[in-house]
């Protein structure tokens, strides 16, 4: 039973990845360079997008059986203070429009707690994360979403 469980977890985590691999990096250079130049719904979506960038990174750890304990929890320590100085650094916001974008990506920035903790299961062999896919979908979804609301 518990190597079907790796399996699963191995799968989907692979299918995530690979799904995904190209769309947080790239968009972790460009997000900060937007039309306004700044403020806080910049800011708060350039850290969600490197809070992302350090969820995948971890993730790819598990690509890996078996997984480095000691490689984990330092993967799993960068994700979640890159997570937290995103959440910090996401609220205010001057214009409707960047509230609504920085609510979207404290939204996204939710998922990514949640997704870290079911990775971190899987890591220790105790459950897994068999929907990393549909929730990194949600991730990349609510920040594009944010991305446009801050073009607008």
């Amino acid at each position: 039973m518990k190597r079907l469980v790796w399996l699963v977890l191995i799968a989907g985590v692979a299918y995530w990845l690979y799904t995904h691999s190209g769309s947080s990096k790239p968009a972790t250079r460009s997000s900060g360079s937007g039309p306004s130049g700044g403020g806080a719904g910049h800011q708060c979506l350039m850290l969600a997008d490197t809070a992302n960038s350090e969820l995948h990174s971890a993730g790819m750890l598990l690509l890996r059986p078996p997984v480095d304990q000691n490689a984990w929890r330092d993967a799993e320590s960068r994700t979640s203070s890159a997570i937290s100085s995103a959440e910090s650094a996401c609220s205010g916001g001057t214009a409707q429009n960047e509230r609504a974008a920085i609510e979207e990506a404290r939204g996204a920035l939710s998922t990514m707690r949640t997704l870290l903790s079911e990775l971190s299961a899987g890591a220790r062999g105790s459950g897994g994360a068999g929907n990393a896919a549909q929730r990194q979908e949600e991730i990349e979804n609510r920040l594009e979403k944010a991305r446009g609301l801050l073009r607008s």
